[in-house]
């Protein structure tokens, strides 16, 4: 994706003490671009460029499992974990729960049941179809989902000041690339599936996590992340 989506402020003068700063000030990402966010921070007094990757993961109700199953399961989720010999972190978050394909099966029901000559049941089904689509308009139902972080700090030579050139940034792509296959394949072998988040899917995220009492879901990511966009250095590019 051409160019980068959001960048921190870190030329900007400072702010007057008494104002209040903006949120890209809080920001760590300064770009979102090959499906990665570019962290440039200082560890431990030494600057660092730092390419992280997302992955949406499914679910299990582990809940529902018999006490056997449940054991055997979180035993083999700790054997994936530990074989994970990278840094890595998990994320819980929130979003709109979308309804679209539970109302679109009600309405193919409320059809049959019509066509069976069944008006007591349609009439029900389609009371119950309207009292959905009502209060999803007042209300903000939320479901929980779940992320895998993997971030790779590019190694680089102290007189880069923790700037990395292209073979550097192609190594790191492919090292990320990497362990989100190696992630992936071991979290789908226990039956939570995992995808990688595009550039699009990663700013919805930050955005998310940055506005959580904001879902304006009608408006694109682009016009959503407005008060995250900022002048600064350049995101690397090929």
């Amino acid at each position: 994706m051409p160019g980068r989506w959001f960048g921190s402020n870190g030329g900007a003068a400072e702010e007057k003490k008494d104002t209040l700063q903006p949120t890209q000030s809080h920001m760590l990402a300064n770009a979102v671009q090959d499906g990665v966010a570019i962290i440039r921070l200082a560890v431990n007094k030494v600057p660092t460029t730092t390419l992280t990757a997302v992955l949406e993961v499914g679910a299990l109700d582990i809940t529902r499992m018999a006490e056997p199953e449940r054991r055997a399961f979180l035993s083999r989720y700790t054997e994936a974990l530990r074989a994970w010999r990278f840094p890595y972190q998990v994320v819980i978050g929130r979003r709109k729960q979308q309804l679209d394909e539970f109302l679109e099966r009600g309405n193919e029901q409320l059809t049959r049941w019509r066509s069976q000559r069944l008006p007591e049941r349609a009439e029900l089904l389609g009371r119950l179809l309207d009292f959905v689509e009502r209060v999803t308009v007042y209300a903000n139902p939320q479901v929980p989902v779940y992320y895998v972080a993997l971030p790779y700090a590019v190694p680089t030579q102290v007189a880069q000041a923790g700037r990395v050139n292209q073979s550097q940034y192609r190594d790191g792509l492919q090292t990320v690339a990497d362990r989100c296959r190696i992630v992936q394949q071991s979290l789908n072998q226990l039956g939570l599936g995992a995808i990688r988040l595009d550039d699009r899917a990663i700013v919805d995220m930050l955005y998310a996590f940055y506005h959580p009492s904001l879902p304006v879901l009608w408006l694109p990511p682009e016009e959503r992340i407005a008060s995250l966009l900022v002048s600064g250095e350049e995101a690397i590019r090929e």
